[in-house]
């Protein structure tokens, strides 16, 4: 009984003894993560998938110079289209987050976006930005948005744009400042 134990002792130790290396280096770490995490995709346990050519949520990011197209108003930066919504599609838009340097001593009154809401209709979503806070690299102000939110905008038949406009509280430098937009959301699973 006592040899048995003696065995046993050992076998437990040779056991952690070889598994230490697994935690210890990243290539053999990964291999037994994803030995562990493997699923198998069956009529029983089907695995989700997403058709490349057709994905379910969708994120647009893009950036304007204050002076810039369209308008080339030296108090706005406005990116047209900062996304399009695809044709026959329903975009749930959930989140709005930006960010605008201006001169010093000039801010962002106010952050638009415009696009077709319900049936086609025209629809602007307006929010203030933060108070501006100088940059400490740059020789700027920085204000910030962000707005979680439940909106559609409608594709239409030929699809349509979601457009952004930062309006800033006097005239900059079209070299010198501008905005950052991003918006995110998914499609209505009814389109």
């Amino acid at each position: 009984m006592r040899l048995l134990k003696i065995a046993a002792s050992v076998l437990g130790t040779v056991a952690v003894i070889a598994v230490i290396p697994g935690f210890v280096t990243p290539k053999t770490a990964h291999s037994l993560v994803a030995t562990l995490v493997r699923m198998a995709h069956t009529l029983a346990n089907p695995v989700p998938t997403v058709m490349a050519g057709d994905p379910n949520e969708f994120v647009a990011t893009a950036g304007c110079s204050f002076g810039g197209a369209p308008d080339n108003a030296d108090d706005s930066c406005e990116i047209f289209p900062l996304y399009t919504v695809p044709k026959n599609k329903i975009a749930v838009i959930d989140s709005v987050s930006g960010v605008c340097a201006t001169a010093l001593g000039t801010t962002i009154r106010e952050f638009q976006m415009r696009y077709s809401g319900p049936g086609g209709a025209y629809a602007q979503m307006s929010f203030p930005p933060s108070p501006p806070e100088p940059s400490v690299v740059y020789s700027v102000n920085v204000s910030i948005t962000g707005l979680n939110a439940t909106t559609y905008a409608f594709g239409g038949a030929s699809g349509t744009p979601i457009n952004f406009l930062g309006l800033a509280t006097t005239t900059q430098s079209p070299t010198f400042g501008g905005c950052t937009l991003t918006v995110s959301g998914h499609y209505n699973t009814g389109s």
